[in-house]
């Protein structure tokens, strides 16, 4: 098994949003490559702590909740929202090296 180097954090204030950024993302990444945390973020605030992660941290974030300056050389913070959604998350898969491959 490959070693997973990137978590993945999803934020949005609506438990739904999330279910739905999930599940579209796992379409398109490679779940061996990235984990997603299955931990329910309603806002960037609730994220741990950067220094606890020993990987690479991506979060897709909700419009609604997003607030600028809070990446770090560790921490990508990608806004999303419903509409889009689809494209935004396979570019992001694709950015991040995740795409699985029959879809590439």
């Amino acid at each position: 098994m490959i070693q997973q180097e990137i978590e993945i954090f999803v934020v949005s204030e609506s438990s739904v949003k999330q279910f739905f950024y999930r599940t579209q993302f796992h379409l398109y990444a490679e779940e061996d490559m990235a984990e997603i945390n299955p931990i329910l973020f309603r806002s960037l605030e609730e994220l741990p702590d950067e220094c606890l992660c020993s990987k690479k941290r991506v979060v897709l974030c909700d419009a609604a909740s997003y607030q600028t300056g809070l990446e770090t050389e560790k921490t990508k913070v990608y806004p999303i929202s419903l509409k889009g959604a689809n494209i935004l998350l396979y570019r992001i898969a694709q950015e991040l090296h995740l795409l699985k491959k029959h879809i590439s």
